[in-house]
Formats: structure tokens, C-alpha cells, sequence
């Protein structure tokens, strides 16, 4: 079962320390691969040269129960992201764009949620670009995270990278629109303009625009909610994945 972090180049000189030892046992054991997108499978067949037919797409799972939301035509237009506060996970960039954002929409806020090594980074951040604790909101780890998220018009994702984004499988079982950036990991689960918007890494111009084509356009918005439902629905269940697990090990008999 295979992530991002174990083939990636990043690894430097363990890949090259490790790679052919990988390979090799790889071989000798007839190894089977196991992966929730389909980026992982051609990454992981390349790593160990394997054809793909070696390896099988199994979609990770979460359970979220509904909750009741807010009505569409509130007043306050909310973001919710959700994560360990990193540079990686790209809450840095979330308040730079919030900064581009409330010069034209007053009525907007950005709800972030998780713990990490940046909390006071971001805090800092607040006042140099000019933004209160109530236009963004570092609330740390919450047992409400759901209910918060539920209660969102929109969902931001804005890591370097991702395996599987657990937190926008997540958002879209609780019917949020997503924008994230169009990196591995990301673009295997949110489909451009259907439940949201991909966007190049770093392009807070384009974050801000699309996010502003949200705010304005509710009829879209509902759009992108059922899409974002019926996808989890259709691939994201724990369920569906306990019933992969179970197929796959079944054909090993």
C-alpha cells in the first residue's frame, strides 16, 4: 500500500540508496501494489518497474455523518480549510489571498482548523497583511471540525502535494464546493468545474477569481455541492472501500 512520501524523488538519496533494493525485492516477492489514485499507480509502477497490471486502484474511504447546514442565503460567505498548519498544507498563501479577497467582499471569512508547527507564523501573518481574527479564524484542532465545515459555502486545499487529500473527501461528503491546487493527490479527486476548480500552484490570482465566481453565482455553487455528494457517494464510502479490500483479497485465494 503505497503513498507519495515512499516513491517520491524528494527522498533524494535514499531513493537512489534504496530504489534498486526495492526493485529487487519487489521481484523475488512478486509484489502486489495497492493504491487509492490513479497518479500513485503510474508513480509506483514506474518506481518499481512494474507493469501496471501488478498494481490495483483501491480509493480510500471515510464515513461522515450529514449534518444540517446553514441556509445558502446567509449573509456571511464562509471558507473552511482543514489540516496540520505547515507551509506544505499552504495556509500561508490562504491569508494572502484572504488579504486579495476582502478588499471586495466584506462579508467573507476563512475558518482554519488543525494544530501545527506554523500556528504563530500565521497569526503573524494576520496583522502584516492588514486582516482581524474575525476575517480569518485559527481555531486549532476542534471536535465540531465537521459541524464547521458543514456550515462552510466553500473549501480550500492548498498543499505542495498530496497522497490522497483525506480532508477534501471530507468536505465533499459534507457538500462543499472545493478549489485546490492542481497538484498530485488533488486533481484525482476534485474534477475541474464540476466539483470545484483546480488551480496552478501558488496562483493566489486565479485562487481569488475563482473564489469570487463562487461567492457571486449561488445557483453554481448548489451545482458543485451535489456534485461533490454524489462523487463521495459513488467512490469515497468506507464502505465502497472495505468491499474493494474484501474483492481484492478474495482474488489472492
Amino acid at each position: 500500500i503505497l503513498g507519495h512520501s515512499q516513491i517520491s524523488k524528494g527522498r533524494g538519496w535514499k531513493t537512489i540508496l534504496y530504489r534498486p533494493l526495492d526493485i529487487f525485492v519487489s521481484r523475488f516477492l512478486n509484489l502486489l501494489m495497492i493504491a487509492p489514485t490513479e497518479s500513485l499507480i503510474d508513480s509506483s509502477s514506474k518506481y518499481f518497474m512494474r507493469a501496471k497490471e501488478y498494481s490495483s486502484l483501491i480509493r480510500n474511504g471515510v464515513e461522515v455523518e450529514r449534518i444540517d447546514v446553514k441556509p445558502m442565503d446567509s449573509n456571511k460567505f464562509e471558507i473552511a480549510m482543514l489540516g496540520t498548519l505547515s507551509f506544505h498544507k499552504g495556509q500561508h498563501l490562504a491569508i494572502q489571498c484572504m488579504k486579495k479577497l476582502i478588499q471586495d467582499h466584506k462579508n467573507i471569512s476563512l475558518n482554519i482548523i488543525g494544530k501545527g508547527s506554523i500556528e504563530s507564523d500565521l497569526t503573524s501573518m494576520l496583522e502584516e497583511n492588514g486582516l482581524s481574527r474575525n476575517d480569518v479564524k485559527i481555531l486549532g484542532r476542534r471536535d465540531d471540525a465537521f459541524e464547521i465545515m458543514a456550515n462552510s459555502d466553500l473549501f480550500w486545499h492548498l498543499s505542495m502535494s498530496e497522497g490522497m487529500p483525506l480532508a477534501v473527501i471530507e468536505a465533499m461528503a459534507l457538500g462543499l464546493p472545493i478549489i485546490g491546487f492542481d497538484v498530485e493527490g488533488v486533481r484525482d479527486v476534485v474534477i475541474n468545474n464540476e466539483n470545484g476548480y483546480l488551480v496552478d500552484y501558488e496562483d493566489l490570482d486565479t485562487l481569488a477569481s475563482k473564489t469570487t465566481e463562487l461567492i457571486l453565482n449561488k445557483e453554481l455553487r448548489k451545482v458543485m455541492q451535489e456534485k461533490s455528494i454524489n462523487e463521495y457517494n459513488s467512490k469515497y464510502t468506507k464502505n465502497k472501500m472495505v468491499l474493494s479490500y474484501e474483492e481484492f483479497l478474495q482474488n489472492l485465494l
